[in-house]
């Protein structure tokens, strides 16, 4: 397999002589090595492990700020040449890469061979430190020879492609062999330095020649399909040509690597990682998607008796590094030198887990965050983020390292594994410091609802931007206030953060600053975030349900669209309706970064922003384009429902809140209502603007809801008998029929249902989300988690002139699935997914007086969005009587969706439904044997009434 494809029918461009990579020469002619080394003192600063400031790849450096990481491509001023765009196999690439490293290793060797014969002999290394007095600050011959290999190589192979080294190419020449200079002082045992730097760039030379590298994915490696053909653009190497040399200097050879890495979209997929001082100079080649190849075995494994091993430092010294420690409480400590010893000790079981220092860069880390990941690992940073490795990123990572390996939950006892020793970090607080700098304060706080998690500590895995960097107090200020230095502060309490299958949330606590009023501010704002490069289900779906998350990824520019739109503005102050509004709003969806915030301007610039992103991720799923999870990435800051401001949320609804519900979806859909007008064509009044809904044509679903055909698996009779009898049996097999609600003499049977449910499944479907009958905005998604209710104050409720004057109020959240379709949607499922058993009743008349009570509601609204002139006209324009039609074919619609999916999704049993009784936000059927029972029961006389075959027929 070639290792490009071009676009535009342009032929596949790769280095000379590979038969894997053939086709003309992109690039001029490469200099030989030698020429390139000129005698120049290694400059004091400007070496990115360290100082953190980023280094290039080729002279001239880019212009870059401080701790940014710089990249090279080809011409060398930072910019990309202008090659034909282009596709890269990363198998391949990484198969050139474990080439280019094995390369640098002989040049690494050939520095050790040239050094004297005392084993702490510093001759010829040309060693200067770039941190004086720091010996991990060490710069060797050995370094500057071996990148100028692997880069040489890999640029004559891959015109155009970023890479991000260590070390800085200014001072790449000959040392001057004192231990002042160019180099700081400190910098010893450099006597001899011009021949050992003349020998090594000879031997690189040597080593280079004249043969490309091999591009081929290496032997026991295939490369994965989502891997296969990458734009060029979105690759990056990451380059670190002696990992430990500080342990090379000191003589400690059996801890000095190579390693080269391997991001696309800024998440380490591959790595070549050499050991030039192991038996046969292995180079490990790790692959995510297929494995790792070279990995040799540990020289000894933990015993019973050693219990949980740790590696780090030899002696930290750093407070949080520590505390860390003495909370991961490992029964035996490794010291070792150099981040690719304790990380490999890691990967190949000989420690469980690893605490590294905090001046470790992305090029000790890319190649290793691939590997750890293909051996059940995990590398993160303390806090459990997932590393980034973009170019134009951070270079340090400096909120700190941890690792652990495939054993390191049943060694520890620790049930979730690496997961969850970062959540006690944070509920432990310990690495909290690292944070401050950001405004980030810990403020005390209950344990977790429902045992989600510790309760305490800092959510800094999810108050964080889209690029994987905290949120700050000043960047918080800007949005909600218009200014920095209005908010000091702000905490985002463990016990207040969600982390959904798709998305992850988190209210922040708001502290004003010296002198500003706490009332000019908001007590709390709700942030909402999406990367779902980061979300282990959101890749399970790109793999094995590519068009669920088309949908899904779609349903978060929908929400962004309607929320910041002129629409969701006039609906909550014209309409009544409570919304939590965006104060922000930041997206990469659509291929491009875009964002909004605080003021009248910034306001629209996220309404633009969200739309975009809204008809580009239409168009996208439209076209079945293939998707890349880097295009969808969301944050959202959002008006709060606070419980400090009474709000709260039920995880099904009594009587008084489910009117209050009813109330809310009666008031959306009279607002936006669509059809029939009262002369029977489509409507005139309320809130449409030139025959569009206020703009939201094109933003929100033409068929709102998640299970609108198409937005699921497709459903067979064949299919759905079978997932009724598998769940049928589990539940007879535990004495709890799902049939034991059905009231005797119903004509259908249960050996019938599933079958007589698949046979009208398509009918329904096209009744409930066509375009016959009422038509008006759907909330798509109307559950008891997403609303809250607040009580009225006492005084209200104690008048007792007005029935409404005891309804708590209710905010609504959530807009994923709002688009249109008929009204009695959202109210089926409102009843069916969130109503408390009290309100309901298997022979349905519980349900027909919240039907009533919408209608009435519904009527109501009609005439006050001006879609009709009078009550009498509104009736005409949604009798009641097809309202209860309506609901019937909507409620058999779900019962397809909840069989079909839910059920099967969560192997619905007693035991796994009592299991979920305290998930505020699952559906009651999900979580509660009567409601599913009723569900049964209900769409069971309702198919009878439909006169289904008796036999399933």
């Amino acid at each position: 397999m070639t290792a490009f494809a071009t676009a535009a029918g342009l032929p596949p461009h790769g280095g000379r002589n590979s038969a894997a990579c053939t086709g003309r020469r992109l690039v001029s002619p490469k200099p030989r090595v030698a020429d390139l080394w000129a005698p120049a003192a290694v400059p004091q600063t400007g070496h990115g492990d360290r100082s953190g400031r980023p280094t290039a790849t080729m002279p001239p450096p880019p212009h870059s700020a401080a701790d940014v990481a710089s990249t090279s491509n080809e011409g060398g001023d930072g910019h990309r040449s202008p090659v034909p765009a282009a596709t890269i196999d990363v198998g391949c690439l990484l198969g050139a890469a474990s080439d280019a490293v094995a390369r640098a290793c002989v040049v690494i060797r050939s520095v050790q061979a040239g050094r004297g014969a005392a084993a702490d002999d510093t001759a010829g290394l040309g060693v200067r430190y770039k941190e004086t007095g720091d010996p991990r600050s060490a710069l060797t011959v050995a370094d500057i020879a071996a990148q100028r290999v692997m880069l040489e190589s890999l640029q004559a192979a891959f015109p155009g492609i970023s890479i991000v080294a260590e070390e800085d190419e200014d001072g790449d020449g000959a040392t001057d062999g004192g231990g002042g200079g160019g180099g700081g002082g400190g910098g010893g045992g450099g006597g001899g330095a011009p021949d050992g730097l003349t020998a090594a760039a000879a031997t690189a030379a040597a080593v280079a020649g004249d043969d490309a590298l091999r591009a081929e994915t290496p032997a026991g490696l295939v490369t994965p399909p989502d891997l296969a053909a990458v734009p060029l653009a979105s690759v990056c190497l990451f380059i670190d040509p002696v990992d430990g040399t500080g342990e090379f200097v000191a003589g400690r050879l059996s801890s000095v690597q190579c390693l080269l890495g391997i991001s696309v979209d800024g998440r380490a997929v591959a790595g070549a990682i050499g050991l030039p001082f192991h038996d046969g100079t292995p180079v490990i080649a790790a692959l995510v998607g297929s494995g790792v190849v070279g990995l040799p075995a540990a020289t000894s494994l933990p015993s019973e008796a050693d219990g949980l091993v740790l590696t780090g430092s030899a002696a930290p010294t750093d407070p949080v590094l520590l505390a860390v420690t003495s909370l991961v409480n490992a029964k035996t400590v490794v010291p070792l030198g150099g981040a690719g010893a304790k990380l490999l000790a890691v990967a190949s079981g000989a420690a469980h887990v690893a605490v590294l220092n905090l001046a470790c860069s992305v090029w000790d880390t890319a190649a290793y965050d691939a590997l750890l990941r293909c051996v059940g690992g995990t590398l993160t940073d303390l806090f459990g983020c997932q590393l980034v490795h973009r170019r134009g990123g951070r270079v340090r990572h400096r909120y700190g390292l941890l690792a652990t390996g495939p054993a390191y939950a049943a060694v520890s006892r620790r049930d979730g594994g690496h997961a969850a020793l970062a959540r006690a970090i944070r509920a432990a607080g310990v690495a909290d410091p690292l944070l401050h700098h950001a405004g980030v304060v810990t403020v005390p706080s209950p344990p977790a609802a429902g045992g989600s998690g510790d309760g305490g500590g800092h959510a800094a895995d999810v108050a964080r931007d889209l690029d994987g960097e905290p949120l700050t107090a000043a960047w918080v200020s800007t949005v909600i206030a218009g200014a920095p230095g209005r908010i000091a502060a702000y905490a985002a309490p463990e016990a207040t953060a969600v982390r959904y299958l798709m998305s992850d949330a988190v209210r922040l606590m708001l502290m004003p600053a010296e002198g500003v009023h706490a009332d000019s501010l908001p007590a709390s704002v709700f942030y909402k975030r999406v990367v779902m490069a980061d979300l282990d289900h959101a890749r399970l779906k790109a793999a094995s349900a590519p068009f669920k998350l088309a949908r899904d990824m779609r349903s978060y520019a929908v929400e962004a669209a309607f929320l910041s739109s002129a629409a969701a503005e006039a609906l909550e102050q014209r309409g009544g309706v409570r919304l939590s509004r965006p104060y922000h709003i930041a997206t990469t969806a659509g291929g491009r970064e875009s964002t909004g915030g605080a003021g009248e301007a910034a306001g629209a610039a996220s309404a633009t922003a969200a739309a975009a992103a809204a008809a580009a991720a239409a168009t996208a799923m439209a076209s079945g384009a293939p998707l890349r999870l880097v295009d969808c990435r969301w944050g959202l800051l959002l008006t709060d429902y606070s419980p400090t401001d009474g709000w709260a949320q039920a995880g099904l609804l009594d009587g008084l809140q489910l009117k209050a519900v009813l109330m809310l979806l009666a008031k959306v859909h009279g607002f936006f209502w669509v059809s029939p007008a009262p002369n029977g064509s489509v409507s005139q009044g309320g809130a449409l603007n030139g025959g569009n809904l206020y703009g939201l044509d094109g933003l929100v679903w033409e068929q709102g809801t998640y299970w609108a055909p198409g937005r699921q698996s497709p459903v067979t009779p064949a299919s759905l008998a079978d997932a009724w009898s598998a769940t049928a049996a589990r539940f007879d097999a535990a004495g709890e029929s799902l049939w034991a609600a059905v009231p005797p003499g119903t004509p259908i049977q249960p050996e019938a249902y599933g079958k007589a449910l698949g046979g009208v499944a398509a009918e329904v479907a096209a009744t409930v989300h066509g375009e016959r009958g009422a038509r008006c905005l759907l909330h798509g998604d109307a559950k008891a988690a997403n609303f809250f209710f607040r009580d009225p104050p006492a005084a209200v409720r104690s008048g007792g002139a007005d029935a409404a004057a005891s309804r708590p109020e209710v905010g609504v959240i959530d807009w994923q699935w709002t688009g249109w379709g008929n009204p009695a949607t959202d109210v089926a499922y409102c009843l069916a997914t969130s109503a408390a058993a009290s309100c309901l009743s298997t022979d349905g008349a519980a349900e027909d007086s919240w039907l009533r009570q919408y209608h009435t509601a519904l009527m109501a609204a009609l005439v006050a969005a001006g879609a009709a002139p009078d009550a009498a006209a509104a009736t005409r324009m949604a009798p009641l009587d097809e309202l209860r039609a309506a609901y019937e074919v909507a409620l058999l619609d779900l019962a397809v969706l909840v069989v079909s999916y839910h059920w099967v999704r969560i192997r619905a049993s007693p035991s796994v439904l009592a299991a979920r009784a305290g998930m505020a936000g699952s559906n009651s059927y999900n979580k509660s044997v009567w409601h599913a029972r009723w569900l049964i029961a209900r769409t069971a006389g309702l198919l009878s009434a439909r006169g289904a075959a008796l036999s399933g027929g």
